[in-house]
Formats: structure tokens, C-alpha cells, sequence
């Protein structure tokens, strides 16, 4: 089974811009379907040497109007964008494109980089970027960090939540805007756990473990805050959910994408996400829980993941009898 995936260029391509794909093979398949989960943009043209007919329509994807063509009949000034969907002939396309355009300035051309290996080690990543001085992310920072803790504060004081248990606290930076009563924060990282429990010693009402020294706690709301989509293997991704759900005895907080595209990503560099329907699973796995209602990001994703996020709240509750 092949481990490995072309991700589309989304650093380099803003979104709700106007597209051409060169190439119509797989990676084409992979980007479209990318586009289609994130929304992302329009593609208008497909550039194939072999085929001019027209792309047969899918109602629910944003590539329904693309038209395949030739690179002889291709209007080559109209696409805010063109990208080149093939690696091992992509200086050759490079050169088709510039004996037609007569130059590559809006031409993107994926690389090795855009290739995503999802046979690496969750756990081993984070560790690694906590140990080398990184943070836990833009989402934990900032404008972002303070509108989760406005929603989570507002959620906990209204329905006057005795206990909070966190499933990948991380370096503790979001927590420290937090108002809880009794909080017990997990994480993967050792290096995480020692930031926090250095960062809140003198707090008696936190503690800190890694995941593997969880025993069967519970709380009356439990947190996932911009974690499954850092959650690459299945195995790993199942195992964290079980968890969540069954440390719950009543409501859970998910701040998460909610994408149905199983190998997305919204950055070259970002081998460490994978987006996930999770709500789909939830109805699978955990039919006893129903979703009570879903806040939409103050900041939504607009191709900057240092300002705006793709996560959004979901809150779910567990029902009765």
C-alpha cells in the first residue's frame, strides 16, 4: 500500500481564484479532490496533450465547468493560475508551457516538498518540535488562542462545569488563558507535560500527564483543541477518540476541520495534518453522544494559516437513557 500522497500547492495558490491543472492523471485526481473538501477554489481547465473533450460534470465539486484541452487550444492569459500536476515531467511540461505563454509567471510547479509521507510517528513529531523550541502553532497564539478560550470560558461558567480534562494540552499557552475549576491535561510529549508543569507549578487545580499514564480519568467536559487533524495514523486517530468519548460524563468540546478529504493538508511543509470527517465517525462509534451545536471560526480560513484557521467548535453532549 502506497503511504505517500501529492499535496496540492496551497501556499502558493490563494484561494476562490480561477485554476488550470496541467496533467490529468492521478495527482490531477488528488488535487481536485482536495479543492472539493477545503472548498478551496475553481478549477476551470484541465491541460491534457491527448484529450479535448469536455470533463464529465460532478454536481458536488467545484471542477464540474472544467473543460479538458489541448495546450494548442488553452486560453493561457485567463488562469489566475496554472499547476503543474506531475512531478517526474514537470520541467517538460515547464517547457510547453512557456513555447505557448511565452512566460511562467503564474505557473506553480509541485515538487518533492508537496510529496506527504503519512508512515511517520505522530508522537515522535511533536516531541521532536517541543524538544527543538517550537510551540504548539499559530492556533494556540494570539488572536486564535483568544477566541477558543472566549467560547470554552464562556461554555464552562454558563454551565457551571465542575472538571475539565484535555486530550493534547501541548505547551500550555491556550491554557493560560483558560478559567477552570479542575483541570487534568494530557499530551503525547514529554517535553510538552514539562513545559506545563514548569509554566503552572504553583497551580494546584492542574495536573499533567502523558498519554500513556492515562488510567481511566474522567471530567465533566473533556477538550480536543486543533488535535485530529494532527492525528495521522488511523490507529492512532481511532484509539484517541475511544478515549474521548469515554472520559466524558456529559459534554465534549471538539475544535477541529471537519473535512471529508482523508489526505488534506493547507501547506506543503505540513506533513503533520491530515483532515478528517469526524463527525461522521461519531455518529458511526459513539451514537449515544448527538452534536448540540457548531461555532464557526471568528477568523476562517483564507489561505493564511498563521492569521485564519479551518477549525471550527462542535459541541457535543451526552444523550439520556
Amino acid at each position: 500500500m502506497n503511504s505517500k500522497y501529492v499535496l496540492f500547492p496551497f501556499d502558493a495558490v490563494r484561494p476562490n481564484k480561477r485554476i488550470a491543472i496541467y496533467g490529468a492523471g492521478e495527482i490531477f485526481t488528488s488535487f481536485r479532490k482536495q479543492i472539493k473538501a477545503l472548498n478551496y477554489c475553481e478549477i476551470a481547465w484541465v491541460i491534457d496533450k491527448n484529450f479535448t473533450e469536455i470533463l464529465e460534470p460532478n454536481s458536488d465539486n467545484k471542477a464540474k465547468d472544467a473543460v479538458r484541452i489541448s495546450p494548442l487550444s488553452m486560453p493561457w492569459n485567463e488562469p489566475d493560475y496554472i499547476v503543474i500536476a506531475s512531478i517526474a515531467f514537470a520541467d517538460e511540461i515547464e517547457q510547453n508551457i512557456m513555447e505557448f505563454k511565452g512566460n511562467l509567471d503564474n505557473v506553480i510547479k509541485v515538487t518533492q516538498c508537496n510529496i506527504i509521507d503519512e508512515s511517520f510517528k505522530s508522537a515522535e513529531y511533536w516531541d521532536k518540535r517541543y524538544l527543538s523550541g517550537s510551540n504548539s502553532g499559530c492556533g494556540s497564539y494570539n488572536h486564535l488562542a483568544e477566541f477558543k478560550a472566549n467560547i470554552i470560558n464562556s461554555f464552562v461558567n454558563e454551565n457551571r462545569i465542575s472538571s475539565v480534562l484535555e486530550f493534547g494540552c501541548g505547551d500550555g499557552n491556550q491554557l493560560s488563558l483558560s478559567n477552570y475549576p479542575k483541570y487534568i491535561g494530557f499530551d503525547v510529549s514529554s517535553t510538552a507535560i514539562n513545559l506545563c508543569m514548569r509554566k503552572f507549578k504553583s497551580d494546584k487545580c492542574k495536573i499533567f500527564k502523558l498519554m500513556s499514564e492515562y488510567s481511566g480519568e474522567k471530567a465533566e467536559l473533556v477538550l480536543s483543541l486543533d488535535v485530529i487533524y494532527h492525528l495521522i495514523e488511523d490507529r492512532v486517530y481511532e484509539e484517541y477518540m475511544d478515549r474521548v468519548f469515554s472520559s466524558s460524563s456529559k459534554y465534549i468540546i471538539i475544535y477541529s476541520s471537519n473535512s471529508d478529504l482523508n489526505n488534506g493538508q493547507v501547506s506543503a511543509v505540513a506533513s503533520h495534518v491530515k483532515h478528517r470527517k469526524f463527525s461522521n465517525y461519531i455518529k458511526e462509534k459513539f451514537s449515544d453522544w448527538k452534536l448540540d451545536r457548531k461555532i464557526d471560526n471568528q477568523y476562517g480560513y483564507n489561505g493564511n494559516y498563521e492569521l485564519t484557521s479551518f477549525s471550527d467548535f462542535y459541541i457535543y453532549v451526552k444523550g439520556q437513557g
